[in-house]
């Protein structure tokens, strides 16, 4: 139990860390001299400009925010509730990862569709990956899963890259880049740090349902916005 709290401590401790920068992002007016057009205000203020922008980085954050409690969950379900060892949680981040590198290598293939629609499959697409850990204790089921689930995660921060390049001025990617990095972050370490009590309370494999369900749901929601299927459209380039 002492160890649980001090890895929630350095977990709050570092999303205090990059909610600080935030504040700073927003504060520090932007006088510097660059060539081209000058920028409009620092990136936070101009991802308020930007609603499509400010609605992807909502988004992010949720989605990290939901990935979190897995990163907790999963270790404590394959030692308690599996009576695994620790090679049976290798495995599981195994085929994580290799099933995350294949999926990264097809990032360009994706960037072919329409983007907003492929950031809300690869959602809905990891959310449904995590429910047979989420529903049953069956390893094989469960393993296949997230080895799927690696695969759709994969490309997920390399589209939503491409998005951010082709909806923002130029003169303010590099500014809207950092402060979504600022934000972002702290939102997966806010879901680990509250998936620790999660698991406490409801267990850990509830806890990853809990995360399954909560990020279909976030997928379908943000489907269902009529500002997504409006900006749908032809193929971009």
């Amino acid at each position: 139990m002492p160890r649980d709290i001090d890895i929630n401590l350095n977990v709050g401790l570092d999303a205090a860390t990059f909610a600080v920068l935030a504040l700073t992002s927003w504060l520090i007016p932007a006088h510097a001299h660059v060539d081209g057009p000058a920028p409009e205000s620092g990136g936070l203020r101009a991802l308020g400009r930007y609603p499509q922008l400010l609605g992807l980085v909502a988004v992010t954050c949720l989605f990290f925010f939901l990935y979190g409690p897995v990163e907790v969950a999963l270790p404590i379900h394959v030692a308690d509730e599996l009576h695994g060892s620790a090679g049976l949680l290798g495995a599981f981040w195994a085929v994580f990862g290799v099933g995350a590198v294949a999926g990264g290598l097809c990032a360009g293939l994706l960037q072919r569709f329409p983007l907003w629609p492929v950031v809300v499959a690869i959602i809905v697409g990891w959310g449904a990956a995590l429910l047979p850990i989420g529903l049953s204790d069956a390893v094989v089921p469960a393993m296949v899963g997230l080895a799927v689930g690696g695969v759709i995660y994969g490309p997920f921060v390399a589209i939503c890259t491409a998005l951010f390049q082709r909806t923002s001025p130029p003169h303010l990617l590099s500014r809207i880049l950092a402060s979504t990095n600022a934000l972002t972050i702290p939102a997966a370490a806010l879901g680990t740090l509250l998936g620790g009590p999660a698991v406490e309370v409801i267990g850990a494999r509830h806890t990853l349902l809990a995360s399954a369900l909560g990020t279909i749901a976030l997928g379908l929601a943000v489907a269902a916005v009529p500002a997504v299927r409006a900006v749908a459209g032809p193929p971009q380039r």
